[in-house]
């Protein structure tokens, strides 16, 4: 695959999911998507308290593929039998998907490839492709982090 690499299997969600369920998320142009920015560029938010958790799960990603800043993050929720385009930060900054929620027919797409998306998994996907989206064909909602970070040339 050229365009996503699986890094974790099994990742706690728990903790993160707890702080979600009341969480207000912000309705978007995009129908049937809503989010819940973290940090915008690279400033945090006020989240009065939800934003801890989230924060530390990303800056986890951060530590294990060794990037050097965490740049923007959100919670994207989707309804079921919905598709939404994703987009990318540039260079020098990477995208990765924490997949918070996903049922059997949740996809992520990118330049033509297709993985399938389960709770618990994080993903390296190279948003910046052809065709990125998010594709919810479950019976349920997708929850997933979008978490941009910046790494060492």
């Amino acid at each position: 695959m050229k365009h996503f690499y699986k890094l974790v299997e099994g990742n706690p969600n728990l903790p993160v999911m707890n702080a979600l369920i009341p969480a207000k998320f912000d309705a978007t142009q995009l129908a049937g998507l809503e989010e819940l920015v973290i940090r915008k560029g690279e400033v945090d938010e006020p989240l009065n308290g939800l934003g801890r958790e989230l924060k530390q799960m990303a800056i986890g990603v951060m530590q294990l593929i060794g990037g050097v800043a965490l740049a923007s993050v959100v919670v994207l929720r989707t309804a079921p039998k919905t598709d939404i385009p994703l987009t990318s930060k540039s260079e020098p900054y990477r995208d990765y998907v924490v997949v918070m929620l996903a049922e059997q027919g949740a996809t992520l797409m990118a330049g033509g490839e297709a993985v399938n998306l389960r709770s618990g998994h994080v993903w390296w996907a190279d948003l910046q492709a052809a065709e990125s989206q998010l594709v919810n064909n479950s019976a349920d909602e997708v929850i997933i982090m979008l978490v941009h970070v910046k790494v060492d040339p």
